[in-house]
């Protein structure tokens, strides 16, 4: 991937809806940083990372992570309906 320029006449690249500025520094000048993006990556805002591909890495973890978590809730609720599994006590205890 390669950097783009905006408006004013920072470094970025767009990942996933998150932004990873360029912010080089004199021992590393690869360096970037997540700035911006979706609400569920908030804890990636402000980190840095020495080269692109760490950032777009760790971006890449975020998101896999809340598709499984995604995925494994809706298979659940699916088995439920069909009766394939017993709901656990914690649905049961909720419900009533």
């Amino acid at each position: 991937m390669e950097y783009k320029l905006d408006k004013a006449g920072i470094e970025f690249v767009k990942f996933n809806n998150f932004r990873i500025e360029s912010t080089p520094t004199e021992k590393f000048p690869s360096l970037c940083t997540i700035v911006k993006g979706p609400s569920f990556g908030r804890e990636l805002f402000g980190k840095k990372y020495i080269i692109l591909e760490k950032a777009i890495g760790a971006i890449a973890v975020i998101c896999g992570e809340r598709l499984i978590d995604k995925g494994a809730k809706g298979a659940k609720e699916e088995m439920a309906e069909m009766g394939l599994i017993v709901e656990d006590e914690a649905d049961i205890i909720l419900a009533s």
